[in-house]
C-alpha cells in the first residue's frame, strides 16, 4: 500500500488519485511511462539509482490482526465477556478476551467493554498512520514559515523523495543564477531563494544554477512560457526549458526529451546521462540516456538494436521529410493525430512500422 500525503490514508499502490480525499497520489515515471523513460543520472551524486523507480517496498499485502499498534491502520479491538453457568469453567485470552466461569446459582452473566476509537479503520483507507509524513511541506504551496523554504531532499540516496523546511539564505540567489548546496548534492539546503533549487550541481564544488520550482498543484503545476513542470522523484518538481528535438536550443551538457510527467505535452531539457554511449542503435535505459537529437526506446523498434536491451537509442525525423538509417525503418509521428503541441506537428521518430 502507499500513503496519501493529504489525508494520511493507506490506498492501493495502482490508484492514481486517493479515493477518500481526492488528492492526486505521487507516482513515479516508471508508472507512467515504462521502464526506458525513467530520467536517470540527474543528478549524478544522489543515486546511481534511476530518479523516482518503484521498489518491491512500494507495495504491502493486505493484513489483519487481533491487535495492533496503529501502523498497520488495523482495527483493534478489546473486549471482556464474563459468562457463568454451572456446567463448566474457562478462561481464554486473546486481543479481545472472553472470560467463562461457572457458578452454583447457575446464573447467566457477562459485561463487554469495546475500544472504538479506531472504528472503521482497516488496511486499505485505515486510519492516518502514526509515522511521520515524508511531506513535512508542499514545494508547490511553500508553506513553510517566515524565513524558511520548503525543499526536496534525497533521505538515503534513492533520489529526492522527502520535502522539509529549511533555512532561507541571507541573501539568497535568484532563478538564473549560480548557486551552492551545503552538506551535499542531494541535502536540500541551497543558496537559492524561496520557490527555487540549485540544480545541475557539481559534487565536487558543489555550484550550480538556481531553477524555479513548479508553482499551482500536483494536479496543475505552473510555470512560466517557454519551460514547463518537469518531475524528479517523489518529492521534487521543477519548471525547465522546452524545447524542439529537431532543432534544440539546450544549454550544453542538456538533451532534448519528452516530459516524463506529461508524455503528450512539450519536450524538454534535461541533463544528459548517456556518458559515452547513446549513439544510434546504442543500448539506453533512461529517457535521457540517448545523445541529442535521439529517442531511448523499446529495442524491438529496430533490427540493429540489442533486443536483451531495456532501449535503444533511435533519431528523430521529420515528418515533411523523412530520412531514416535503420533497414526497414519508417518516420512515424511522435504523437496521435491531433494531439502534437504546437510547434512539434511534424515530428517524428525512425521505427519500425507496426
Amino acid at each position: 500500500m502507499k500513503l496519501c500525503d493529504a489525508c494520511h490514508r493507506h490506498v492501493r499502490p495502482t490508484e492514481g488519485a486517493c479515493p477518500f480525499c481526492g488528492r492526486s497520489l505521487r507516482t513515479t515515471a516508471a508508472a507512467r511511462l515504462g521502464a526506458v523513460v525513467l530520467l536517470g543520472a540527474l543528478e549524478t551524486a544522489c543515486s546511481s539509482r534511476p530518479v523516482g523507480e518503484l521498489t518491491d517496498s512500494d507495495t504491502a499485502t493486505p493484513g489483519t490482526s487481533t491487535s495492533g499498534d496503529g501502523t498497520s491502520g488495523a482495527l483493534t479491538s478489546t473486549t471482556s465477556t464474563s459468562t457463568t453457568s454451572t456446567t463448566s469453567t474457562s478462561t481464554t485470552s486473546t486481543s479481545g478476551v472472553v472470560t467463562t466461569e461457572a457458578s452454583s446459582t447457575g446464573e447467566l452473566s457477562s459485561t463487554g467493554d469495546i475500544d472504538t476509537s479506531d472504528t472503521g479503520c482497516s488496511f486499505y483507507g485505515g486510519c492516518p498512520a502514526d509515522f511521520a509524513n515524508p511531506f513535512e511541506c508542499s514545494t508547490f504551496d511553500q508553506d513553510c514559515p517566515a524565513g524558511e523554504k520548503c525543499s526536496a531532499k534525497d533521505s538515503g540516496g534513492f533520489g529526492f523523495d522527502v520535502t522539509e523546511c529549511v533555512p532561507v539564505a541571507r541573501d539568497p540567489d535568484q532563478p538564473g543564477e549560480p548557486c551552492t548546496v551545503e552538506g551535499g548534492v542531494g541535502s536540500g539546503i541551497d543558496s537559492c531563494d524561496v520557490g527555487s533549487k540549485c540544480w545541475h550541481v557539481d559534487e565536487q564544488t558543489l555550484a550550480g544554477t538556481c531553477v524555479p520550482m513548479c508553482g499551482g498543484t500536483l494536479d496543475a503545476p505552473e510555470c512560466a512560457a517557454s519551460t514547463a513542470c518537469v518531475p524528479f522523484g517523489d518529492a521534487l518538481h521543477l519548471c525547465l526549458p522546452t524545447c524542439d528535438p529537431l532543432a534544440p536550443a539546450c544549454a550544453a551538457g542538456d538533451v532534448c526529451v519528452s516530459n516524463p510527467g506529461d508524455a503528450g505535452g512539450p519536450f524538454v531539457c534535461v541533463h544528459d546521462a548517456s556518458g559515452d554511449g547513446g549513439g544510434e542503435f546504442e543500448p539506453c535505459e533512461f529517457l535521457n540516456g540517448c545523445d541529442l537529437g535521439l529517442a531511448c526506446l523499446p529495442p524491438d523498434s529496430a533490427t540493429e538494436c540489442d533486443p536483451e536491451a531495456v532501449g535503444c537509442c533511435l533519431t528523430y525525423c521529420d515528418l515533411t521529410a523523412p530520412m531514416c538509417s535503420g533497414a526497414g525503418a519508417e518516420c512515424v509521428s511522435w504523437f496521435e493525430q491531433g494531439q502534437a503541441p504546437t510547434g512539434l506537428e511534424d515530428l517524428g521518430v525512425c521505427v519500425l512500422p507496426l
